[in-house]
């Protein structure tokens, strides 16, 4: 019997294994990811409840994004991050239409495909979300996994 050694076909999903430093946060990324590839979306969020002005937003229709905004609380689904694209090609060509308008954020990249290349973006909701937007967001989530990590005193 030989045994052959397969490089994975997706990459995504090793790099969310090394991006996700928690299981339950990893496991909902690897959800998300098989929900938006085996869905008819040519795009995915992943989204949260939240107001925090610190964040991007996501309107949501009929179980489809149909529009996302950055730092306006205008729904009260934030995206949490992962940006998901069915076809690369489609990204760069809304992040460059994107950029050339003055938006240099992924999250409104959805809206010039939205409209114009006539994309759908399936959300997906999560729930282990810890926000590292600013050094010291950064910091506390350093601390959290710190505190993870320890033993607990028999």
């Amino acid at each position: 019997m030989t045994i052959v050694k397969k490089e994975p076909q997706d990459m995504t999903l090793v790099k969310l294994m090394a991006v996700f430093h928690t299981e339950e946060r990893c496991r909902e990324m690897l959800e998300a990811v098989l929900a938006f590839r085996t869905s008819q979306a040519t795009g995915g969020v992943t989204i949260r409840r939240t107001t925090d002005p610190a964040c991007s937003f996501a309107k949501v229709q009929n179980g489809w994004v149909v529009e996302t905004r950055e730092k306006d609380p205008f729904t009260d689904l934030s995206t949490t991050g992962p940006y998901w694209w069915r076809h690369g090609i489609d990204f760069v060509t809304a992040a460059t239409a994107s950029c050339r308008d003055g938006i240099h954020s992924v999250s409104p990249t959805y809206n010039w495909h939205l409209q114009q290349q006539h994309g759908k973006v399936l959300p997906f909701f999560v729930l282990s979300f810890k926000h590292v937007g600013t050094p010291e967001d950064y910091e506390a989530y350093r601390r959290y996994l710190d505190l993870q990590r320890r033993p607990t005193p028999a």
